[in-house]
């Protein structure tokens, strides 16, 4: 099954966690019909919890966090994530639905350790702002690494 979740990988950029667990847990079916369900669920919860620290440490527990911020003082914001965080920062251009004002949306990418200190300084810039926050697959760059071919 693994030599089939990095085929996959490899082939699709499917994750190797997850494609294992899928995979495995189509054996677990099978077998819970055969043994028992009670075992089938104990093994399920094993092959869950082994397929999401095998994700874990071949992203080397450095996932990052996109955040969008959406403000009136996008240009602020964007420079203390300069010169504090020493993080980039990309405008975007949004118009808002209900009011149809134009507005500059502010993306970066942060990691966990710096969420709290890029809240932080944006709200203590605009206690009004609309914030949203995503965990990222995979992060690939100038400053985030670099897509290498095997």
């Amino acid at each position: 099954m693994d030599i089939l979740a990095v085929y996959l990988n490899k082939k699709w950029g499917l994750r190797i966690g997850a494609t294992s667990f899928l995979a495995n847990a189509l054996v677990l079916s099978v077998g819970g019909l055969c043994f028992g369900i009670e075992q089938a669920l104990y093994s399920l919860i094993y092959v869950y919890t082994s397929s999401k620290v095998l994700d874990y440490v071949l992203t080397g527990f450095n996932q990052r966090k996109s955040i969008l911020i959406i403000s009136d003082h996008s240009q602020a914001i964007a420079d203390q994530i300069l010169t504090h965080l020493h993080r980039g920062a990309t405008f975007l251009q949004g118009s808002g639905a209900y009011s149809g004002k134009d507005k500059q949306v502010v993306l970066s990418i942060i990691t966990m350790t710096e969420l709290s200190r890029m809240k932080e300084l944006i709200f203590d810039i605009d206690p009004h702002a609309f914030v949203v926050v995503n965990d990222t697959l995979e992060v690939l760059g100038k400053r985030h690494g670099s897509m290498r071919v095997y």
